[in-house]
Order: C-alpha cells, then sequence, then structure tokens
C-alpha cells in the first residue's frame, strides 16, 4: 500500500513554462493529504531558491530532501546531513579555476558562486533563479553539501574521475557534485525510517537524470512525459506532460486519489 508520495520539483511540480504549478497538481496534492498520505519533495534545490522563487506557492509539504539528498527536513526539523568531503573541496576549485567551470558552492545556511560563464548564466535563467554573489573559497573551507558546476560537457565530465564524488546531470552545461554515497533516495530512506516507512510504500515522480534513483527505488516510479528519455526507460509508468496534468492522472490511475466533479479544469 502506498503511503507516501514524492515529487521533484523542476519540471514535475513547478512548470517552466508558466512558471506555476498547475491547478490540477495542487488539488490532487491536497486529495493525497485528506486520504492520509504523507506528501515531500526531492529536489536538487536548496531551501533558499526554493523560497526565493515561492516555487511550491501555498502547498504544504511533510518532508523535504533537498540539494539531491544532503539537506532533508522532517516539516522544518533538519533530520539528515550530509555534506561532501572536505578534503575533496581544493581539487574541484583546481578543476574549475584551470578549465574556466563556474561554480555555485552550497552550505546549509547560504548559496555563493565560484568564477561565471555563460553555462552559469544559461542553466540559472532556465530555471529561473538568480546567481548567488561571488565568494572566494580559502582554507579552512566551510562545510559543503553541495557544488554546481556549470561549462562544457567534456570539460564537466573531469569531475567523474575524483574518487568519492557522484556527477548527476540537470540541464545543458549544469551537473550537480555530490557525495558518492548521497542521492535523493538515500535522503528518503531515513525521512521513511523516522516514520517505520519503507520504499515500498512509495511512489515518485520524477523528470530528469537525478530523479533516477528515486524512481527505481520507489515501489511506483513515475516519469513525467515532460522528462529525460532515459529516465522514461527506467519507470513503472509515463504520465503525461506537466502542462498537461501529469502528475494527477497518474494519481487517479493508481487510485490513490478520485477524480471529483470540482477537481480539474
Amino acid at each position: 500500500m502506498i503511503k507516501a508520495c514524492f515529487f521533484d520539483i523542476d519540471g514535475t511540480l513547478y512548470d517552466h513554462a508558466t512558471q506555476s504549478i498547475p491547478d490540477s497538481t495542487k488539488k490532487a496534492i491536497s486529495q493525497l493529504e485528506e486520504n492520509g498520505i504523507f506528501c515531500g519533495i526531492a529536489t536538487g534545490r536548496h531551501l533558499l531558491e526554493i523560497q526565493e522563487g515561492n516555487l511550491l506557492e501555498d502547498l504544504h509539504f511533510d518532508w523535504q530532501v533537498t540539494l539531491n539528498g544532503q539537506l532533508c527536513y522532517d516539516q522544518d526539523h533538519l533530520v539528515h546531513a550530509l555534506p561532501i568531503a572536505p578534503e575533496l573541496i581544493p581539487t574541484i576549485l583546481t578543476i574549475a579555476k584551470e578549465e574556466q567551470i563556474a561554480l555555485i558552492m552550497v552550505e546549509e545556511d547560504r548559496m555563493a558562486s565560484v568564477g561565471y560563464n555563460r553555462w552559469l548564466e544559461a542553466a540559472q535563467a532556465a530555471v529561473h533563479t538568480s546567481i548567488p554573489p561571488q565568494a572566494n573559497y580559502q582554507l579552512p573551507y566551510p562545510t559543503i553539501y553541495q557544488i554546481s558546476a556549470f561549462g562544457p560537457l567534456d570539460k564537466l565530465a573531469l569531475f567523474q574521475s575524483i574518487e568519492g564524488l557522484r556527477v548527476t546531470h540537470w540541464h545543458d552545461g549544469a551537473v550537480d557534485l555530490i557525495p558518492a554515497n548521497g542521492n535523493k533516495t538515500a535522503g528518503i530512506r531515513q525521512l521513511l525510517a523516522d516514520h517505520q516507512l519503507s520504499m515500498q510504500e512509495v511512489i515518485a515522480f520524477g523528470d530528469g537524470a537525478n530523479d533516477l534513483d528515486m524512481l527505481e527505488a520507489a515501489a511506483i516510479g513515475v516519469a513525467m512525459g515532460n522528462g529525460d528519455k532515459t529516465l522514461k526507460q527506467h519507470a513503472d509508468y509515463i504520465t503525461a506532460p506537466i502542462g498537461q496534468d501529469g502528475i494527477a492522472k497518474a494519481l487517479r490511475h493508481f487510485t490513490l486519489i478520485k477524480e471529483r466533479k470540482d477537481a480539474y479544469v
């Protein structure tokens, strides 16, 4: 029986074409809550970005898995934190400087840029998010939970050679760097364990490559119709695109919500 539902934000909950969450999605999530199903987000974003753009609008979520699983919250309480090993930071900074790769360094309570290029500008514009202020990172480094890197794909591939690091692609010319043992599923499992739940009681929705692990681990993994081709190949179900009520249609398909006369336009 499904007892929890996790949603990616960009391209899954939040439609960048309209810069809003579809009304059908809002009403579907409200019905899930009425039916006693936990609802959570699982995103590569930081809470600061979510708040800046008011991306979740007036929706309530029980759980927030942020930074691809590196900082996870039960309501507003931090329950899981997995930073990048500090000894990896100098290597990342050196590669970025030598290859003119721009970075966004993500700490628990702030984000800062190191360098600037057209890939950084394009990626942040695509997700309607401002570029954080520049900062100079020197020893001793603060605790870093995620690093977003921006540049040509062949240059970004250099980070894959760093042992202890996971590289996840989220936009043309943009990847997130997180600990090798970190991902959305790891964060979700921590939240579930605190409530005596398992991944076999989860349905997960996503559209991008960084959603692959949670769609595979969940009892039901749903790929959005507008999603990544590879992700769709690993999904249990492919729903309609975000702008065509994809989330609501999938939840009705799996009988997690019922169609109501007042529910959808």
